[in-house]
């Protein structure tokens, strides 16, 4: 309050940063290697993405079909397809909160005031 510096002996806040390794090395220009999937050296990994790579680890890819069973599976989705063709049905439009008049009656309400307040600004 009286604008003087204020010393004591016991630090009156306590900050602690961790800084990770390397954070704070600028221009080394790491090469492509750094970059890809593989690097390991000093990089810091968490137990989550320790979780997700090791799933993603578990996880295959399925072989490719063959063409016989290629051409077996696109003749079952034309075949549903077909079908649902025949059973789909356009739901009619309900639970409108306004009825379709309120609807028009505020439309015709705001073109006339949007009318009105550009003959206002018009003429004066």
């Amino acid at each position: 309050m009286d604008k003087e510096f204020v010393w004591s002996e016991e630090p009156t806040s306590i900050l602690s940063l961790y800084i990770i390794d390397g954070t704070l090395a600028f221009n080394r220009h790491p090469g492509p290697p750094t970059f890809s999937v593989k690097y390991k050296p000093g990089t810091p990994v968490s137990d989550h993405v320790r979780k997700l790579s090791y799933q993603y680890g578990q996880q295959k890819l399925p072989e490719n079909p063959s063409t016989s069973e290629t051409e077996k599976m696109l003749v079952e989705q034309v075949q549903q397809a077909n079908e649902q063709k025949h059973t789909l049905v356009a739901a009619p439009v309900e639970g409108w909160a306004w009825p379709r008049w309120a609807v028009g009656v505020m439309g015709l309400v705001l073109a006339t005031s949007l009318y009105l307040l550009w003959a206002q600004r018009r003429s004066g």
